[in-house]
């Protein structure tokens, strides 16, 4: 996930999915949505919030989607990758 740090003055509002799910290639899972934080708090598509000066947002976006179906790799790798938390099943 790449996070990035904007600091705005004034109003602003998220209209929805900027970026949109990434797609995963060869039946590989989507990727997440992005997420916008104003000043610590999750922001609700559609809705406005105000920010004032010194205020921070962050835009969380997605890294992308998985390439291939997990359920055709070896039990071996399947467990490597949930251990290093690449997975969650």
């Amino acid at each position: 996930m790449v996070r990035h740090l904007w600091h705005f003055h004034g109003g602003a509002s998220h209209k929805g999915e900027i970026c949109g799910r990434p797609l995963g290639p060869r039946e590989g899972e989507n990727g997440s949505l992005e997420r916008i934080l104003a000043k610590g708090e999750e922001v609700e598509a559609g809705k406005s919030f105000q920010l004032n000066q010194g205020d921070v947002i962050v835009l969380e976006l997605p890294g992308g989607g998985g390439f291939g179906a997990t359920g055709n790799r070896a039990p071996e790798q399947k467990a490597a990758d949930l251990a290093d938390g690449l997975t969650l099943e």
